[in-house]
């Protein structure tokens, strides 16, 4: 099952459909402006500056031992969807690298910055129940740093498994055995494919929980949860209360299974009683204890699931790419349902849905690009007929080798002009790789093939193409 996303385009602002919920809600979202009006100063010493051909850039200075921020509100900012922060940065010479601090109110990533000004980027959940303002600051900085080219991108997840489940980053299914373990750490910071909800904060790679505070995941892939089911939720800092973990089957009644009163790992069964399940919630929250005084201050580290999967002979590993519309013409619905699909002869393709609507339909013009560092780019074309029930496409290409890749998606008409384009990175494993080593021959058994004997061979990958004169030698 691949778990689809449409992201639309309306009157020159990106609208995002999420698939966190049920029901697609679209929102607004303006590009954030770097001008001097769209942010304030909010402590420590900071100013706009011009430094040559940059143009203005927003500088905040340290002294190694406060803190300094601007801040910018963004009103469009909608809680549970999810957004792309990037910013280029560097600084001045003489200073300390870090820590740069970037993020929403409630979610902040911590940055090493050098003097080489370089891109930075990932994207967050927006939390709900907080102000919506973007922050940009220092740490501990001793010294200055610039900033320029701001930007907020709404984006969606595209959740794809390399098998038969939608598996998100994090997500594994192996020997007959549905593994997580939160991608905290990952591009998507604070999101991932399980997550339900949070109220709890998250700071670079970890959940940091006061009293109340709580952070929700469902798990529902694979089949759902079966026999052996065991949580396990891992404490780095660790002030006063205690993490509690609890399970669920509906969401709604709670069975507790334990609290770390310290740092530390807990791993707790899931009740024979619940399983087996469609789906488990679990959740993590900050519980005072009789010495904290109804007082809660740890950290959060990681959050792990296990359980018995459907089927004992599939070997899965997902990945999750976050696709960035840049244009979507009203009355055109498209939606991406993979970026790496098995493709013939062990390449790969790009898979989705595109319908038509009213001036948007007939014959358009695909064209995929895929862009790696130091190689060629690699183009595909297609022209498929839009209807409004929607046509399927596929764009094959052939798999480039293990390491990130850009996906670059454009739709136009006869003309040349754009209707559509999007773009996601993600990075392919060796498993995705297609094809090591050539054919040899086609037996009734099946395709006999050779390859190097340091190659990495996945369970499921295809054979090579066909046969090379020579290729048994």
């Amino acid at each position: 099952m691949i778990r689809t996303t449409t992201l639309s385009w309306l009157a020159g602002a990106l609208l995002l459909l999420p698939v966190l919920t049920a029901t697609a809600v679209s929102t607004a979202l303006p590009m954030v402006p770097l001008a001097r009006s769209a942010w304030r100063l909010e402590g420590g010493k900071g100013a706009w500056v011009a430094r040559g051909a940059d143009g203005p850039l927003l500088s905040v200075r340290g002294t190694g031992e406060d803190v300094t921020t601007w801040s910018a509100s963004v009103p469009a900012l909608t809680p549970g969807h999810l957004y792309r922060l990037s910013f280029d940065a560097r600084v001045m010479p003489g200073s300390s690298v870090s820590t740069v601090t970037a993020g929403p109110v409630g979610v902040n990533r911590d940055f090493s910055v050098t003097e080489q000004a370089a891109a930075y980027s990932y994207v967050f959940q927006e939390p709900a129940g907080r102000p919506k303002e973007l922050r940009l600051g220092q740490w501990h900085l001793r010294g200055e740093v610039l900033f320029s080219h701001v930007r907020l991108t709404p984006v969606a997840p595209l959740y794809e498994g390399n098998g038969a489940d939608s598996l998100g980053e994090g997500e594994t299914v192996r020997n007959g055995e549905y593994r997580f373990r939160s991608p905290l750490m990952g591009e998507g910071a604070n999101s991932s494919h399980p997550l339900q909800s949070f109220t709890a904060g998250f700071n670079s790679d970890r959940w940091l929980i006061g009293l109340g505070d709580e952070v929700i995941y469902r798990f529902s892939a694979a089949g759902g949860a079966r026999s052996g089911a065991s949580v396990a939720a891992n404490v780095g800092y660790y002030e006063r209360g205690a993490c509690e973990v609890a399970v669920s089957r509906d969401g709604v009644i709670w069975s507790v299974l334990g609290r770390l009163a310290q740092s530390g790992t807990i791993t707790l069964p899931v009740p024979d009683a619940l399983l087996p399940a469609p789906a488990i919630w679990v959740r993590v929250k900050g519980s005072a204890t009789p010495e904290s005084s109804a007082a809660v201050s740890l950290q959060v580290n990681s959050l792990s699931f296990r359980s018995g999967a459907r089927s004992a002979n599939v070997s899965e590993s997902g990945s999750t790419a976050f696709v960035e519309i840049e244009r979507q013409t009203p009355g055109l619905g498209f939606s991406l349902t993979a970026l790496a699909a098995r493709g013939a002869s062990g390449g790969r393709a790009v898979q989705g849905v595109a319908r038509g609507g009213a001036g948007a339909n007939g014959n358009v013009r695909l064209e995929l690009a895929l862009v790696r560092k130091n190689e060629p780019t690699q183009v595909s074309r297609a022209v498929i007929s839009l209807t409004p029930a929607g046509t399927r496409f596929t764009l094959p290409y052939l798999s480039p080798g293990s390491g990130l890749t850009r996906y670059q998606l454009k739709a136009m008409r006869a003309d040349g002009s754009l209707l559509y384009a999007a773009s996601a990175t993600r990075y392919l494993s060796s498993y995705e790789v297609g094809a090591t080593g050539h054919a040899v021959a086609r037996l009734p058994q099946g395709d006999l093939w050779w390859c190097i004997a340091t190659a990495k061979v996945a369970p499921t990958q295809p054979a090579p193409g066909p046969a090379r004169a020579g290729a048994a030698a």
